[in-house]
């Protein structure tokens, strides 16, 4: 059974226990990404969630990951463009320093000049390894080409310059702004009956930043580019927008819609390029959720020689689809995607991050199995009419 709880501070703590397991999930997270800032401080967030490993008036830099891991369990932080978020999954009878360590983490970081200035380095470096990735780097260029100066645009590891002027004063004051307990969500999943969870978190202090906000997609540019590149491979990405907040049910007739696209093996895109014609070795789709659209790609990475005939491909099949799909393939999809939720189900970490993603939207928090039934209650005539959305023309084209 999960339950949802507003503590006397604000924190929204999530539960779903599971007795007769001996791990548990701890996952915590704002609503607060790249998306939310400013240009002055982009890529603060992302610093934020790797200085919060460095130190805190508990812990050392070292005792925080020894904390964890010498029980055999895991910690590990990401930032993306809606979302900072921290997760811990470890032996239950280790729960109590997990759960230590990542309110220290939160609620008491040290912000250590030595060690910012070290952290700085770190980022840059990331920052840089991204113009050697192909796929990362076209995906950047790609959100800068389609939503130019809206915020969604936003590098999540934000740009050299900002990121080389930060200091212990103004990633502490940023830290102060959104660090807020209404907002923070806390997630825990698995077997944790020795510890009075609310209580625990009932006992934090209140903390009173600033509530997110974000500048809206009122327009975005319905033009693709071809671009520069110094890369032996060419990456070719198909984008379309799909305006609107998205329910649950439109998250997973994406998902179903992607899985007959190009996201699995048996997919049109994969089966046609790769697998009949050998045009390149990587071609698929995939699609994401924003507060305010749906973000849908289709992808291939080629040779110059095939860059020609792989759009062509990707096109006939996208022209294909709007033909129908068999009710053998979204049966496939369907399968596909169930089955790997009960592949995910003794996934606590999973289970952490898609209940804070579904409490941060909105939506009901489900257990595997009413997820399942949701899933198979979608009838083909309606997977239909989203494909439909999905694959009429106005794509997007960037090439790299």
């Amino acid at each position: 059974m999960i339950s949802k709880k507003i503590l006397s501070n604000g924190i929204t703590l999530i539960q779903q226990p599971i007795e007769n397991v001996k791990t548990c999930a701890i996952g915590v997270g704002l609503p607060f990404g790249s998306r939310h800032e400013s240009k002055s401080i982009n890529g603060y967030t992302h610093f934020l969630e790797h200085i919060l490993f460095k130190g805190t008036k508990k812990f050392s830099t070292l005792q925080i990951a020894t904390n964890i891991e010498k029980s055999g369990g895991q910690i590990n932080g990401y930032t993306d463009k809606e979302e900072i978020f921290f997760q811990i999954w470890i032996p239950t009878d280790s729960l109590a320093i997990g759960l230590d360590t990542i309110v220290s983490m939160l609620f008491e970081p040290l912000f250590d000049p030595k060690e910012i200035k070290r952290e700085i380095s770190v980022v840059v470096n990331e920052i840089e390894a991204i113009k050697d990735d192909p796929d990362d780097l076209i995906q950047e260029c790609n959100f800068q080409e389609i939503f130019q100066t809206n915020s969604l645009a936003n590098p999540i590891a934000g740009l050299r310059k900002t990121i080389e002027k930060i200091t212990p004063e103004s990633i502490r004051q940023f830290y102060n702004d959104i660090f807020s307990t209404k907002d923070l969500i806390f997630t825990i999943v698995g077997n944790y009956k020795s510890i009075n969870i609310v209580e625990l978190f009932s006992e934090l202090p209140i903390r009173s930043g600033n509530s997110p906000s974000f500048e809206a997609v009122t327009s975005y540019k319905n033009k693709g580019r071809v671009l520069k590149s110094e890369f032996n491979q060419i990456q070719i990405l198909l984008s379309k927008v799909i305006e609107g907040t998205p329910s649950l049910e439109d998250s997973l007739k994406a998902q179903l819609c992607s899985n007959v696209i190009g996201e699995t093996m048996s997919s049109r895109m994969f089966q046609k390029i790769r697998e009949k014609l050998g045009l390149c070795y990587s071609v698929g789709s995939f699609y994401q959720d924003y507060n305010d659209l749906q973000f849908f790609q289709i992808y291939a990475n080629t040779s110059e020689k095939y860059k020609t005939k792989t759009l062509d491909a990707m096109y006939h099949e996208l022209e294909s689809l709007k033909k129908g799909v068999t009710s053998e393939e979204w049966l496939i999809a369907r399968s596909q995607f169930t089955g790997s939720l009960l592949l995910s189900d003794n996934d606590y970490e999973y289970h952490t991050k898609r209940l804070f993603n579904h409490c941060v939207a909105n939506w009901p928090l489900l257990d595997t199995t009413q997820y399942i039934e949701i899933i198979n209650s979608i009838s083909d005539k309606d997977l239909e009419e989203y494909l439909e959305r999905i694959v009429a023309d106005s794509w997007i084209k960037v090439i790299g």
